[in-house]
C-alpha cells in the first residue's frame, strides 16, 4: 500500500498521546494509578520527542504514527513507535517502515533498538523475521536489536 510520512505538528499531539497510551495498555492489566503514571510519562516524553514523530498518511488520511530517533549519544537508533490503525494493518506499511529504519541504521553504521510488549506476538514475530534479536527483557517487554555494527 502506498503511504507517505508527514512531520507531526502540535495539533497531532493528542492523537499521538492516545495511540501511544493504547499501545502501552493494550493486552496489559493496568490499574487506574498505573494509567495515570503512564499518561504523565507520555506527556513528558512527547514534550521532547514530538519533533521526531511522523504521521503515516494513506490517501490523505491518517493511517498511524511512526517515531525513529538517535540515542546513546547519537551512536544508535531507537524505533520508538510504529502504530498502524486497524483499517491499514496487514498491508505492508509496518514492514516497509521497519525495513526503511534498518536501511537508515545500516547507512549510518548504527544499531537499531526497539522495545516490544511480550503480549504483542505479531510484532515480535515480524521483528524476528526482519532480523531483530532479543537481548534483554523486563517482566512485560523485550528489548530487541538489529545489529549493523559488528
Amino acid at each position: 500500500m502506498n503511504y507517505h510520512l508527514r512531520n507531526a505538528q502540535i495539533d497531532d499531539r493528542q492523537i499521538i498521546h492516545n495511540l501511544k497510551l493504547e499501545t502501552i495498555i493494550r493486552g496489559n492489566n493496568v490499574s487506574p494509578e498505573e494509567k495515570g503514571r503512564i499518561n504523565k510519562y507520555i506527556d513528558e516524553s512527547l514534550s521532547t520527542q514530538l519533533p521526531y514523530y511522523k504521521i503515516i498518511m494513506v490517501n490523505e488520511k491518517m493511517a498511524g504514527i511512526y517515531c525513529l530517533y538517535l540515542i546513546n549519544n547519537d551512536h544508535d537508533y531507537l524505533l520508538d513507535e510504529i502504530y498502524i490503525l486497524d483499517k491499514y494493518k496487514k498491508k505492508g506499511i509496518a514492514t516497509s517502515l521497519i525495513n526503511n529504519s534498518i536501511k537508515e541504521a545500516q547507512q549510518h553504521q548504527k544499531d537499531l533498538y526497539l522495545w516490544v510488549y511480550k503480549t504483542n506476538l505479531n510484532a515480535i514475530n515480524l521483528y524476528k523475521k526482519l532480523g531483530f534479536n532479543i537481548f534483554d527483557e523486563t517482566d512485560t517487554r523485550y528489548h530487541m536489536i538489529y545489529e549493523t555494527k559488528k
